[in-house]
């Protein structure tokens, strides 16, 4: 008589009228300890490229979900709800790249994020930029790469692509950034 359904369905009812009665429930969010963290070429605040994933979960204080097998040579974690636009390529079990797809309030060390216009990238990061035509874009559509080497032989680096004049995805990290379908 009091099956399941019966403390299922209230709770069910409840969630399907506060949206509209303009209330919702707050959308899970990055841990406090990482607002101040920036996308720089070395990675996403303390979490390095080169690290493991465990590594990173330490620093996120989050799980990081595979978006398929991890026993492959390539594959990506994110924090899943918490920032869905945040990824990371892992390859040989290592970080190789930090991703941003789509909007996020997480923006490089240079102040840049996803949805700022494409000169902002000329601007902040110089004649160092390497424009190429976008791969899958139009004539309007680039790749901006920035490289950096702290010793030879040892590079990263951050690309911005964009899309009608504004930026659409970054990545961040070693010759990974350079792939662009995942990790082929």
């Amino acid at each position: 008589m009091f099956g399941w359904s019966n403390r299922v369905l209230p709770l069910l009812l409840l969630g399907l009228a506060l949206p509209s009665m303009g209330l919702y429930l707050p959308r899970p969010q990055l841990p406090d300890h990482t607002r101040h963290w920036t996308l720089h070429a070395n990675g996403y605040g303390p979490i390095r490229i080169g690290m493991t994933v465990a590594e990173a979960e330490k620093w996120l204080r989050l799980p990081l979900l595979a978006d398929g097998p991890t026993d492959s040579d390539c594959y990506h974690v994110s924090p899943g709800a918490p920032e869905p636009a945040l990824t990371f390529m892992v390859r040989a079990q290592r970080i190789s790249r930090v991703s941003l797809f789509g909007q996020s309030s997480i923006h490089t060390d240079t102040g840049l994020q996803v949805g700022d216009r494409e000169l902002q990238v000329w601007k902040r990061l110089g004649r160092s930029v390497k424009a190429s035509p976008h791969t899958y874009g139009g004539e309007d559509d680039h790749y901006l790469t920035w490289w950096r080497s702290d010793k030879p032989g040892h590079y990263r680096g951050i690309r911005f692509e964009t899309s009608n004049g504004k930026i659409a995805v970054i990545h961040a990290g070693d010759d990974s950034i350079e792939l662009v379908e995942g990790c082929s």
